[in-house]
């Protein structure tokens, strides 16, 4: 992990088709809530384990809400940031009714995209965590209950810490 700039070093992120010329990102808004890349503005990825590039256009992305970051999170992660473009490239792939395996392998290329954008290691961690939560919720019954087991206990584990801490055991 080098040195990430906006406009100079933006590491495995490019010019569309063009690799080693530097990312340009640039989004206008649409709605309230609703953003796209503009026409001449795309960018690429090339992850880390080689495959072909991840492409954003206007056509490959008509829209996006940047991040999808929950309101109550807002205090540490607002929807935009250094993030953006990991999310812009999460965004395009993932898509209603795909596999399991697929999605997860899109949030694990979100994890690595935001280690090359230097997203700060607890922001990324819990970035990472939010979309991977989607995607275990939207697996399943079992994972969806699996899921809800875990928040449960997590929940139960973080009253038992203050507990301990107010009372001194």
């Amino acid at each position: 992990m080098g040195t990430w700039s906006w406009t100079t070093q933006t590491g495995r992120f490019s010019a569309v088709g063009q690799p080693g010329q530097p990312a340009h990102f640039a989004v206008e808004q649409i709605g309230d809530t609703t953003f796209r890349v503009l026409p001449d503005a795309g960018f690429e990825y090339a992850p880390r384990g080689g495959g072909p590039p991840v492409a954003v256009t206007s056509v490959s992305l008509p829209d996006t809400d940047l991040a999808s970051i929950p309101v109550f999170m807002s205090w540490f992660a607002s929807r935009y940031g250094r993030h953006t473009p990991a999310a812009l490239v999460h965004d395009q792939l993932v898509v209603d009714r795909m596999a399991a395996v697929e999605r997860r392998a899109a949030d694990d290329l979100f994890l690595e995209m935001m280690e090359e954008l230097d997203v700060p290691p607890v922001r990324r961690a819990v970035l990472w965590s939010g979309v991977t939560f989607a995607t275990r919720f939207s697996s399943g019954w079992i994972a969806r209950l699996l899921t809800v087991v875990w928040l449960l206990a997590a929940i139960a584990g973080m009253a038992g810490l203050v507990a301990g801490v107010v009372t001194g055991h």
